[in-house]
């Protein structure tokens, strides 16, 4: 038999099944992304200060890992507090290389640890509860999204004084259907579309002449500051048309997440 006229080569490689961590995350700072990727060019990117590489961080330096693909039940803006039971987030650690520490009898021990290392953090803290799932249930955080609800608080202004017995009225007009466009802040990075979400309940606090607080409870899915100053007449009705006063008159300062209505890890 003839030797072959050319060489050949090859490599073999190993991975491992990735593993998933299910949790909630709170986030208490107005002046961090949920991802490290920021949508203006203009904003120089810090390393290590987004809640996914806070909540990564400590499992790829534990497992080895070549990336922490970290997925939420939706998203809050940078400057929105996320406060309350938590954002629900899996964590995918794809390509673990270390895996001693979360076989079954050390699981517990080792969760607890990597959870303590998180809350170091001033700004990320997981709760408690850190759970290791399967795939299938790790696919689960994105099913039915457009269906769960969300309290939301938020610190208002008018640039008119706050009539009192308009926001007291305000609980009896929900629930409120609201269409909204595509947000003006979004548009160069989204498609123009037209959505239709729920205000399930909604109620007012006067605080002063200028200011007051809101609490709503709303579908997912809806832009909650558009909702308030109404976006340039983007989004009908608006917060300004239920308090009979022109889009704009009324902003939005300060916005919290106050719960994401969703029973998180799985069972």
């Amino acid at each position: 038999m003839a030797s072959p006229s050319t060489s050949c080569r090859y490599t073999i490689s190993f991975e491992r099944s990735p593993l998933f961590i299910a949790g909630r995350y709170c986030k208490f700072s107005r002046n961090m992304s949920q991802s490290p990727w920021s949508a203006s060019t203009d904003m120089k990117k810090i390393i290590g200060h987004s809640v996914s590489e806070k909540i990564g961080a400590p499992f790829v330096k534990e497992t080895g890992c070549d990336v922490a693909r970290f997925i939420a039940s939706g998203r809050e803006d940078i400057d929105v507090r996320m406060l309350g039971n938590g954002r629900p987030f899996v964590l995918e650690l794809i390509n673990p290389k270390r895996i001693f520490s979360f076989q079954r009898h050390n699981l517990k021990t080792t969760l607890r640890r990597l959870e303590d290392s998180i809350n170091k953090n001033l700004d990320v803290k997981v709760l408690s509860g850190l759970k290791q799932i399967t795939s299938d249930q790790a696919s689960l955080i994105k099913n039915g999204q457009d269906e769960r609800r969300k309290l939301y608080t938020g610190y208002c202004c008018s640039t008119r004084k706050v009539d009192h017995l308009a926001l007291e009225k305000l609980h009896h007009k929900a629930p409120i259907e609201v269409i909204q466009k595509t947000p003006v802040r979004v548009l160069k990075r989204r498609p123009l579309l037209e959505r239709r979400r729920m205000i399930f309940s909604i109620a007012a606090l006067k605080l002063d002449d200028y200011h007051f607080l809101i609490r709503m409870e709303t579908q997912a899915g809806t832009y909650v500051k558009e909702f308030v100053h109404g976006d340039f007449g983007r989004t009908r009705p608006s917060l300004a048309d239920l308090l009979g006063v022109e889009c704009g008159e009324v902003d939005i300062l300060e916005l919290d997440v106050e719960g994401v209505d969703m029973e998180w890890p799985p069972k």
